[in-house]
């Protein structure tokens, strides 16, 4: 299949060499990233906030009765209140909050989860402090499951382990993921990823303009492209070959959507929108308080502008017999300001699908109406859940595929979040040991509920107490088969 510049299409059989096709212009970038990319930016600064949202201009909007000036002192006046970041937080502290239930007999595959991006992450720190956040912003991220590049030949797999010659994963946002290819199943046929070309620089050193380059990955093979249309893998248009014999790519999302191909549904898709009004009614209310809070002097006549000020005086025909008198400005506007600042607010939370206490006073919910809102949070939470469980499961697909070993991690995120849910289980769990239904049921049941009880314990621990279910369910057996 021919290529565009600076793009790699190929076949999902890996067939022979890719082509390049030199023509004029860009890197070539998929309909959608290009629909999507200023979206994804209004999405990471409305979280991040901070000077990255503040900097930006074309956030605040300019009012009919303000001059340049007037705007540029406004902007460096400008406050973000940032709901998108607590709204994300609370999300994952939620999902996160329960112990993720992650099963295999597989030794290697342990240490990958206790050292999953070969940085110290465990799959936990990695999931919640990476994966989940930017999945709820984007809508979509991504996880590439890789190998370290090694320049030598490793003869055993005692060789591999001491060079830490083992897949690891990465995450990718989606704005480094350009293009792509999907099959008719929704599986990538190959996809295009944009890094930054590391660079070694010595302290003495002046630092070089930032480079990119592309990586393609297809069912079988890999390239390397650099700006230049030149291949930078070692065996060039051959590609390099890998053994998963998919993409090693994980797609992560926080909701689907039906109108689009990959890229999925923000949290804040709804949510960045009431932020930035806010903060430019907050902008609004600023600017009438600078402008009018203070109280100005009604005088007759004319006045020594020198010595009372232009700014704080205001003057009357005499005639009118009037007395000199302090002018209050209207209070209107500001609390009319105020109160679509908390009507916004307010809108926030309701999409987010979480109770906001105002400062207004509100009326009391009855039982069942608690019940309605924690259910409408519950199943949003239910929801992100089954997408990040699903995740997990294609992270540890592709770990097993990388190492040739058969894949038996089982992998199962919570679906209830209350402190009632928990309680439940475990009353539940005690009730169905109780029956005596099937020893092995019971130790299943045991083993599931020591980690829900004590989900920090370090694995040797938690593996000690599991040996001491089985051996307690064995000799239990062995009793009432004697008896």
């Amino acid at each position: 299949m021919s290529l565009t510049k600076k793009q790699i299409l190929t076949t999902t059989k890996n067939t022979g060499p890719i082509q390049i096709r030199r023509t004029a212009g860009t890197v070539k970038q998929h309909p959608e990233y290009e629909a999507m990319l200023a979206r994804w930016v209004f999405y990471l600064n409305s979280y991040e906030g901070g000077a990255d949202y503040v900097l930006n201009t074309e956030y605040l909007f300019t009012h009919a009765r303000e001059t340049v000036e007037d705007r540029n002192y406004r902007l460096r006046r400008a406050v973000y209140y940032n709901y998108c970041r607590s709204i994300v937080d609370v999300y994952v502290s939620h999902l996160y909050r329960k112990e993720i239930i992650r099963e295999s007999h597989d030794a290697g595959y342990d240490e990958f989860l206790r050292n999953i991006d070969l940085r110290g992450s465990s799959i936990d720190s990695f999931m919640a402090g990476f994966v989940a956040p930017m999945a709820l912003v984007f809508g979509t991220v991504y996880v590439l499951v890789d190998v370290p590049v090694i320049n030598e030949e490793l003869g055993s797999s005692y060789d591999e382990a001491q060079r830490g010659f083992r897949p690891y994963a990465n995450m990718v946002l989606p704005m480094d993921v350009v293009d792509w290819d999907l099959d008719r199943f929704g599986q990538f046929n190959w996809v295009k990823i944009r890094e930054t070309v590391p660079q070694q620089v010595s302290p003495l050193a002046a630092r070089e303009k930032k480079r990119l380059q592309y990586r393609i990955w297809t069912r079988h093979a890999w390239y390397l492209v650099n700006e230049d249309r030149e291949f930078l893998n070692p065996h060039g248009a051959q590609g390099e070959p890998h053994p998963a014999g998919v993409v090693p790519v994980v797609v992560v999302r926080n909701e689907h959507s039906l109108s689009r191909e990959l890229a999925g549904v923000s949290a804040l898709a709804d949510i960045a929108p009431c932020c930035q009004k806010i903060y430019n009614l907050a902008s609004l209310l600023d600017e009438f308080l600078y402008k009018q809070c203070f109280s100005f002097l009604a005088w007759p006549g004319d006045v020594n502008t020198e010595e009372l000020g232009a700014s704080n005086v205001a003057t009357y025909d005499p005639a009118t017999k009037a007395l000199p008198a302090y002018i209050s400005p209207p209070t209107d506007p500001a609390a009319f300001i105020e109160s679509q600042i908390d009507k916004n607010i307010e809108e926030i939370y309701r999409h987010a699908r979480l109770r906001y206490e105002g400062t207004h006073p509100r009326v009391a919910q009855s039982g069942f109406a608690k019940a309605i809102d924690f259910h409408d949070t519950d199943n949003a939470l239910a929801r992100k859940a089954r997408n990040f469980e699903q995740a997990e499961r294609g992270i540890a697909e592709l770990y097993f595929r990388w190492c040739a070993r058969r894949n038996d991690a089982q992998i199962t995120y919570p679906r209830e979040f209350s402190v009632r849910a928990l309680n439940d289980e475990i009353e539940e769990a005690i009730r169905v040991i109780s029956l005596a239904l099937s020893p092995a049921l019971n130790t299943c049941l045991a083993t599931r509920l020591a980690k829900r009880l004590l989900p920090n314990l370090p694995v040797e621990k938690r593996r000690e107490i599991e040996r001491e279910i089985e051996a307690g369910a064995s000799r239990k057996q062995e009793t009432q088969d004697v008896s």
